[in-house]
């Protein structure tokens, strides 16, 4: 399997997730947007489904989102509330992903965590 913190030339994203405890952290790496977000959202999803009691995501290597990525965030902090699983965000976003929080107003809608 390819390294996962690096994409191949025929990539623009990759989405997986990681274990730790009783948490799943979903990692995003490259271009979040409307050819890629489905993908993301199904791998929330799997996330959200899981038996943990906390899912984070990583949106540190992530270098574009766009409208379609940030409404996948929203409907996941949605389920989350539904499925009474803690859901957050980590703080540490790109710079990429910050300003897009910024301009769009999403920020104070969406729940970060350290």
């Amino acid at each position: 399997m390819a390294d996962t913190h690096t994409l191949r030339p025929d990539e623009s994203f990759r989405v997986w997730t990681e274990s730790e405890g009783d948490r799943i952290i979903v990692r995003a790496l490259g271009e979040l947007d409307l050819a890629s977000s489905s993908r993301f959202e199904e791998e929330l999803e799997r996330a959200l489904a899981a038996e943990v009691s906390t899912v984070v995501v990583d949106l540190g290597m992530v270098t574009f989102i766009d409208s379609t990525g940030l409404r996948a965030l929203l409907s996941a902090t949605e389920r989350s509330r539904v499925s009474v699983r803690q859901f957050g965000i980590r703080k540490e976003v790109s710079g990429a992903v910050r300003r897009a929080l910024d301009v769009t107003g999403m920020a104070e809608k969406l729940p970060f965590v350290d």
